[in-house]
């Protein structure tokens, strides 16, 4: 996937993004829109590899944006 500038200061980020506001609810597993920390991993890892690096996020969404802050620590 071909990156595109995002400004001119800003690093280059790819034209398909991720919203992770499907993922915010990692913690009650009754409810029907669950997904587990893993499967939120799996689905962010698979976007990197697929050369995906725009991730949309918000407090609101849950966990998501610790759970993508982990991933980069743990890379580093």
């Amino acid at each position: 996937m071909s990156p595109r500038n995002f400004g001119r200061k800003l690093p280059k980020t790819s034209k398909i993004g991720l919203g992770l506001s499907q993922f915010s609810n990692t913690t009650n597993k009754k409810a029907h829109s669950y997904k587990s920390k893993s499967q939120t991993l799996n689905a962010i890892k698979y976007c990197i590899k697929s050369g995906i690096n725009f991730f949309d996020t918000s407090p609101n969404y849950g966990e998501t944006e610790r759970i993508l802050g982990e991933l980069k620590q743990n890379e580093k």
